[in-house]
Formats: C-alpha cells, sequence, structure tokens
C-alpha cells in the first residue's frame, strides 16, 4: 500500500498505553490533604466514575476555585512520576505490530516531552511519527487530534483515535474520527459507551483485530 493512503491510528497516552490513573488518583488524594479537603474516593473503580477529562472540573467538585488550578497543576506536574507508572502488559507488541501497517500518533494532554522520555525509556520513541501534547496546559482534546490529522494530510476516514475517555471519543467524533474506546483505562465501560465509540474493547490484546475491523 501507498504510504499516502495508510490509515493513521491515534493513540491517547494516559490510560491506554501507560497506567497512570492510580497514580493521578494517589495525586489527587495527596493535593486535598494538603490543602485541607475531603477526597471522596477510595478505590480506583470509583476515581474511573469520577474522573473528569476537563480536570478542571475536578477540581471544583473538590472545593478549589478556579483561581487555585495554575497552583494545584504545578503541584501536580511536580509531583506526578512516570518512572513509577508502566505500560499496560501487552501494548507494546500491539504498537510494534500495528507500525507494521499503519502511521501512528499520539494525541494527549501530557506534556511531549514527558511521553517521549517515557518511549525513549522503552525503545519506542520512533514508532510515532508525530506526539501532540499538552504544553498548551488545557484539558480539552479537540485541538491535540487535529494537529495529528494535519501533520498527515490524510482525510478523516482515513484515521482512527484508541481512547480510554469520554471526551476522547467525543473530539474524535467531532472531527469525523471513528473512535474505540478501551475500557481499561480512566473511565468505565458504561461512561465509554454512553458515548457511542465503535467499540469499547477491555485489553489491550483486543486492539489490532478491532482496528483491523474498523480501519481495514
Amino acid at each position: 500500500m501507498d504510504r499516502e493512503n495508510r490509515g493513521v491510528v491515534i493513540f491517547d497516552w494516559d490510560g491506554v498505553i501507560v497506567d497512570s490513573a492510580p497514580e493521578y488518583m494517589g495525586i489527587y488524594g495527596w493535593i486535598c490533604e494538603k490543602y485541607g479537603k475531603i477526597f471522596p474516593i477510595r478505590t480506583l473503580e470509583e476515581f474511573r466514575e469520577w474522573y473528569d477529562s476537563a480536570w478542571e472540573n475536578n477540581f471544583t467538585k473538590l472545593g478549589f476555585a478556579a483561581s487555585d488550578i495554575p497552583e494545584l497543576l504545578a503541584f501536580e506536574e511536580m509531583n506526578v512520576d512516570y518512572e513509577r507508572i508502566g505500560f499496560f502488559e501487552g501494548i507494546r507488541e500491539v504498537l510494534l505490530g500495528l507500525a507494521e501497517g499503519y502511521d501512528l500518533g499520539i494525541a494527549s494532554t501530557s506534556s511531549e516531552e514527558t511521553i517521549h522520555r517515557k518511549l525513549t525509556q522503552e525503545n519506542l520513541d520512533g514508532l510515532f511519527a508525530i506526539i501532540s501534547g499538552g504544553e498548551d496546559g488545557k484539558s480539552e482534546k479537540k485541538e491535540k487530534i487535529s494537529k495529528v490529522v494535519y501533520h498527515f494530510g490524510r482525510p478523516p476516514e482515513q484515521h482512527l483515535m484508541i481512547g480510554d475517555t469520554v471526551m476522547d471519543v467525543v473530539s474524535a467524533k467531532s472531527l469525523g474520527i471513528k473512535c474505540i474506546g478501551v475500557s481499561y483505562g480512566w473511565n468505565t465501560r458504561r461512561r465509554l459507551e454512553e458515548a457511542s465509540p465503535c467499540l469499547v474493547l477491555d485489553s489491550p490484546a483486543e486492539i489490532i483485530p478491532a482496528i483491523r475491523t474498523v480501519l481495514p
């Protein structure tokens, strides 16, 4: 297949490639303890039901003012440790397998530097033609996905998003891009299904067969 006719698979980072939800749940608890707020979440499943990808809303739900958010984000960035965060079991093999027949990109609210550093440690950095990260400090995903689409210069129907949150699904669909949800990340299967992605998968092992049905 000619390169320009290859499909493009756009991955979210947190919750799809790296298992970061437990780390961030701990950070939210730490922030609440530090600033005298009550963190009502006790289990990871509760966190996945509670978490809003528009993370500004999470802070306001916890009783913080909008003016507090820059300080809270700085604290979060300083204390999140991706050295402690591992790849999901099997995702490395998925990425290597997909790279043989598809072009790959990442659209994430995590910083490009953080993503590059982690991928380099895993000897996977060269797999992705573009990483569109969260240097703008915003929680939205539409612009980040758009940046990947612009990079490849191919029509929306040649792209497929793999995401783990309602925002991933909604943002991709708003651009005319199909989205597969994965239920092992930051949002529950129930929440993902309400956003109506093409499919909802429960493990990385299901990703390649699913992509081949949605993006031949």
